[in-house]
């Protein structure tokens, strides 16, 4: 967030930012707000917002930061699309201004939940197979480290650094699409907010066992022969 105000103060006037929500240092909400204040009353520079956040208010929150819309991880490349044009669009009509929180929700493609298909598996690697394979083995390390540290977490009772690293996988899971992993992830996340970190071993069990189960479908999907898929499981 700091560096992205860095840039925006020393190389704009940018046509949109995209910006995720929580970074260190300075968090998406926070940088929004510093770009508001530093600019006039007509907001020229559209936000979109990009984050893992979707409980009830959180588009009042954005908007209150002065988002002009926000996208709901995960999402696909012709959902950002999408959604970039809808806002520079609105931008240009409107000055930028979002009336209420159901107007910047409204700016969110929703999919319904569905179930992972090799089809939209490889969609999401625009139907290239290797960039496919690519995007497993990242996600895997990923999950391998995230998973340690979630372990470690666990071991030490830090539910502050359980949460990190649950988001972090929250959003690494989701690359591929909407899944049962990643959701667990999300469910991690909020419980690691404010519950103790001896409470969250049977969750992290249940992310484990749904990880494992993701990569086993993605090897198949990607054609590669299938590797270790565990990663970290409480103690």
């Amino acid at each position: 967030g700091r560096i992205a105000l860095e840039h925006i103060e020393s190389d704009g006037p940018f046509d949109l930012v995209l910006m995720d929500v929580q970074m260190p240092e300075v968090d998406g909400i926070e940088a929004t707000k510093t770009i508001r204040r530093r600019q006039d009353a007509q907001r020229d520079t559209p936000i979109l917002g990009l984050t893992g956040m979707t409980a009830h208010g959180d588009a009042e929150l954005l908007q209150e930061a002065g988002m002009n819309a926000y996208l709901a991880k995960p999402f696909k490349a012709a959902q950002l699309l999408e959604t970039i044009t809808s806002v520079i669009a609105d931008s240009a009509q409107q000055n930028m201004s979002v009336d209420t929180p159901e107007a910047l929700e409204h700016n969110m493609p929703v999919d319904a939940p569905e179930a992972l298909t090799r089809e939209s598996v490889l969609e999401q690697a625009a139907d290239d197979l290797e960039l496919l394979r690519e995007l497993v083995l990242s996600m895997q390390e990923t999950a391998k480290s995230e998973g340690d540290r979630i372990k470690k977490g666990l071991a030490e009772g830090d539910s502050q650094s359980i949460y990190q690293a649950a988001h972090a996988l929250k959003g690494a899971l989701g690359l591929v699409g909407d899944n049962t992993a990643c959701r667990l992830a999300a469910h991690l996340e909020n419980r690691a907010k404010t519950a103790a970190a001896e409470s969250l071993h049977g969750d992290s069990d249940n992310l484990q066992k749904a990880i494992s189960t993701l990569f086993t479908t993605l090897y198949h999907f990607a054609d590669m022969p299938e590797k270790n898929t565990s990663t970290a499981s409480s103690p």
